[in-house]
């Protein structure tokens, strides 16, 4: 995608505030300019702030709204060569510009953009309209980040963009895999206000977010295809091993990991999709031949395999073969999956022995009733998700079981242990949170 490149250059107290009465201190006076240099040195094109900052700057002053608008669809571009643009993420259509320039605290005039979505009042884009502001659409009702950064570029030319606050608009586009650079100025203060600046579950690692940056989402070009689906809950070495044996055995250009959505066959429920779509990107970072793909976790209702195949299928090639990994023990009760006839015409399949299984005469009727699997022998592992996540419930070793860079990851995030962290950071931040 083009996009542009992204600083987050932010200014924060030690225990990670971006804003309170601490930025009232004669200490933070001085970094402020320290902090406004460095910004300047960067030469963004735009800078980007949270609707709350804006409010603020803007002496929250509200936007006076006339009944009974219609605005034309899409997006609306005032002015796309100015030198600086100042970029507002108001989805809910809050900010009373007065104009479509802002000089905020002497700092220049700025062209103004607001972040909507579709479902921000016509009512507001009008007043928008009428002011001059400039305005982009990212999203139905919720914030699309990857569209925001694709339009800001393509309709406004931005290259650089700098993320300045505040806290939501930091962690929405950080979640997307939106940011490239942080630009981290510390103040050697604490802020001492109610609420912790960070939540152990919620900590999102600049490191973390580079696959799901440069995600691939279609697949021309590619001859032959694997894609092998589960929770990934975690992601251990027998699922890694059995996508490696049947990519050698059959040839594979490419392993598609698949982390499900929501299932009709799974008890419980599991992590959050962003921890198992990182934690399977982590574990298949060192393998050229692995990819994996969020297109599950986007969804809103069920996963079924045959939706999945199918949209596979349309970001292929008409040659394309298509291989769906699954287990031997499963293979017995694929006839009922939804759509399994038509399931059968999109691909073939790739039956792993596992838990002992071989498929045997469920094997055999599939085969007969259409379907071309081919049975692949792999290593015999006793490993599970299940068993790894008891393991680390009772606080027992589980390294050999799975990457190092996973087991990291699960510990960072207090994963499958009720939230207690063991890592050296998390040492840190009991001091700081």
């Amino acid at each position: 995608m083009k996009r542009p490149y992204v600083i987050c250059h932010i200014l924060s107290s030690l225990d990670g505030k971006i804003n309170g009465p601490f930025m009232g201190t004669e200490t933070v006076a001085e970094l402020s300019r320290e902090y406004g240099a460095i910004r300047s040195q960067m030469q963004g094109d735009a800078w980007l702030y949270g609707t709350t900052t804006t409010k603020e700057f803007t002496g929250f002053a509200k936007p006076v709204l006339e009944e009974k608008n219609q605005v034309p669809e899409g997006d609306f571009v005032a002015d796309d060569r100015a030198e600086m643009y100042y970029v507002s993420l108001d989805t809910e259509g809050e900010i009373g510009w007065q104009s479509g320039t802002f000089d905020n605290r002497g700092r220049g005039e700025a062209h103004v953009i607001e972040i909507l979505t579709e479902a921000t009042s016509a009512a507001y884009k009008a007043y928008l309209r009428r002011r001059g502001v400039s305005y982009i659409l990212a999203g139905k009702g919720e914030l699309d980040c990857r569209l925001a950064m694709e339009k800001l570029y393509e309709l406004f030319h931005i290259e650089k963009l700098l993320i300045c606050g505040g806290g939501m608009a930091i962690w929405s586009f950080l979640q997307a895999g939106m940011v490239d650079e942080l630009s981290l100025v510390l103040a050697p203060v604490t802020d001492g206000g109610k609420g912790a600046a960070a939540v152990r579950g919620e900590i999102v690692l600049l490191s973390e977010t580079e696959a799901k940056s440069g995600e691939r989402t279609e697949f021309f070009g590619l001859k032959r295809i694997g894609i092998m689906g589960g929770t990934f809950d975690p992601v251990h070495y027998g699922r890694l091993i059995a996508a490696e044996t049947v990519r050698d055995e059959l040839s594979l250009d490419k392993v598609i990991f698949m982390p499900t959505g929501h299932t009709t066959y799974k008890k419980g429920r599991p992590s959050e999709g962003r921890h198992r779509y990182t934690m399977t990107a982590l574990a298949a970072a060192d393998n050229p031949a692995f990819l994996v793909s969020s297109m599950e976790l986007a969804g809103k209702g069920y996963s079924y395999t045959a939706d999945t195949v199918r949209k596979v299928r349309e970001r292929c090639g008409r040659d394309t073969e298509i291989f769906f990994i699954t287990g031997s023990d499963v293979v017995e009760y694929m006839s009922g999956w939804k759509d399994f006839s038509a399931l059968t015409k999109m691909c073939s399949f790739a039956a792993v022995n596992r838990g002992g299984s071989h498929g045997g005469a469920a094997l055999d009727r599939l085969s007969a009733a259409g379907a071309d699997i081919k049975k692949i022998d792999i290593p015999d592992l006793e490993i599970s998700s299940s068993m790894i996540r008891e393991r680390i419930r009772n606080g027992k070793t589980v390294k050999y079981l799975l990457p190092e860079s996973v087991e990291g990851y699960i510990r960072l995030h207090g994963l499958y242990t009720g939230g207690k962290a063991e890592s050296d950071l998390d040492t840190v931040l009991d001091k700081l949170i």
